[in-house]
């Protein structure tokens, strides 16, 4: 009668649970938020330049800071997928008959492209997690 209560299962070790990532220091946020919303300024210099901004961007900062690396990664694929689904359209809107299909695609990648970007400004300053609509993952 020494143990009075039955047998529970040992608790689990603390090692394994993960430690929390550090906040993103104030500069962090600014040059992640700079990488999201770069390609807006960026577009005006050419259609390439919504691509070529956060590359340059990241490819500068990605060893200052793991979540720059990530941020990058996340921000590059949106981009890239978004200029495949603008050349899609303009490809439709090539011939006139899909016109009526490419047009109405091409504004809807506009606007999602501006949002998503817009969000994960937001969310990056809000210090939440950033996930890009219709993004296709090129690189991991």
């Amino acid at each position: 009668m020494d143990n009075p209560l039955p047998d529970s299962p040992a608790p689990t070790p603390v090692a394994s649970i993960p430690p929390p990532t550090p906040p993103a220091t104030s500069e962090t946020r600014n040059w992640l938020m700079g990488l999201h919303l770069s390609p807006i300024v960026a577009i005006w210099v050419g259609g390439i330049g919504a691509i070529v901004a956060p590359l340059v961007i990241w490819l500068i900062k990605k060893t200052d800071s793991p979540e720059i690396d990530a941020h990058g990664k996340l921000a590059l694929n949106f981009q890239i997928s978004c200029a495949i689904y603008a050349l899609v359209g303009t490809l439709l809107c090539a011939t006139v008959i899909l016109i009526i299909i490419g047009g109405p695609l091409l504004l809807a990648v506009f606007i999602v492209w501006l949002y998503g970007m817009i969000k994960a400004a937001v969310d990056v300053n809000k210090g939440a997690p950033v996930r890009y609509p219709v993004s296709i993952p090129f690189l991991k």
